[in-house]
């Protein structure tokens, strides 16, 4: 099975966030790894750079 990339995280984390009320980054790096995402705190931090 493929790695998810960045886009295909990305777009969870947008997807996640527009449904969910998640009050931190360590909840949504739970919800990320529940979905198959496998990254670092500081992964997700550079990714809400990226999407801004």
């Amino acid at each position: 099975m493929k790695k998810p990339g960045k886009e295909e995280r990305q777009e969870a984390i947008a997807q996640i966030l527009g449904n969910s009320s998640i009050e931190s980054q360590e909840e949504l790096l739970k919800q990320l790894s529940d979905r198959g995402f496998e990254l670092t705190q500081a992964t997700l931090s550079r990714d809400f750079r990226e999407m801004k």
